[in-house]
């Protein structure tokens, strides 16, 4: 099955905002740990639960980097090629 330009837009598009949410997840995890202003702003904001739970957001990151490359990946996939 041949996909057309919109489906491969769209899914590219999901695979990169998976990406960058996934890198900004990552990055607020090691600065929780490293940064104490993080910590309190996230405080302020009443997101204790990240605080606390800092490894929930490094694997969440890490997840979401894993599918959007994968997605990326496997929208440029054509089907019709291997059969």
């Amino acid at each position: 099955m041949k996909q057309n330009d919109t489906e491969k837009a769209a899914s590219s598009a999901l695979g990169y905002l998976l990406v960058s949410v996934g890198f900004v997840l990552v990055i607020l995890s090691f600065g929780l740990g490293f940064l104490p202003f993080i910590d309190m702003l996230l405080e302020s904001l009443g997101l204790n639960y990240l605080v606390e739970n800092s490894g929930t957001l490094l694997w969440g990151g890490i997840g979401g980097v894993v599918v959007g490359v994968l997605i990326i990946v496997m929208s440029d996939i054509d089907v019709e090629e291997y059969e």
